[in-house]
């Protein structure tokens, strides 16, 4: 009867299996949900991570500024750095490349590198991240030095530090 009235055939051993309804809707939810918390936990790192070099950059403005306001101290007396019982590694220089002055810790073959840094990167106030150090490149606007130029790096490693600890409690979360 069937065949005759264009049905298809019923064959009991051919069943058609369909995935339950309430079923897919659990799956695509939990999909749905997985992204979302994907998508927060990028959110959160990167916002994170903007927040500690901009704090980091902000910082490593204001040390450039206190070395400048005091890298000549008095008549008689060269260029020269007062803090050098931090972190901070710095250059101060000539358009040229001549060294006028650098932070104790730091070897000539580092301080050339950062003086050509700092030649790559003529005029206003830049940040550049280079070899695990951010640094700040300015000119130093100094009297008695008027073409002089200061790059002053910090390591980023405690920035890396602090989004691994992020990191890790965004995944457990």
């Amino acid at each position: 009867n069937r065949a005759r009235c264009g049905l298809p055939l019923k064959r009991p051993h051919l069943k058609q299996r369909h995935t339950p309804l309430r079923l897919q809707l659990t799956l695509g939810f939990s999909v749905l949900l997985s992204l979302l918390f994907l998508l927060a936990f990028v959110a959160v790192y990167e916002d994170t991570k903007a927040s500690l070099l901009q704090n980091l950059d902000r910082d490593l403005l204001s040390l450039a500024r206190t070395e400048l306001s005091s890298a000549v101290d008095g008549p008689n007396q060269g260029p020269h750095f007062h803090g050098d019982s931090g972190a901070q590694q710095g250059v101060l220089f000539q358009p040229d490349g001549l060294i006028l002055a650098t932070t104790s810790r730091l070897a000539p073959d580092q301080a050339q590198q950062m003086v050509e840094l700092g030649r790559r990167h003529p005029g206003a106030v830049t940040f550049e991240t280079a070899a695990g150090y951010r640094a700040v490149i300015l000119d130093a606007h100094l009297a008695v030095l008027p073409q002089a130029r200061l790059v002053l790096r910090l390591p980023l490693e405690p920035v890396w530090r602090n989004l691994g600890e992020v990191r890790f409690t965004l995944v457990w979360w």
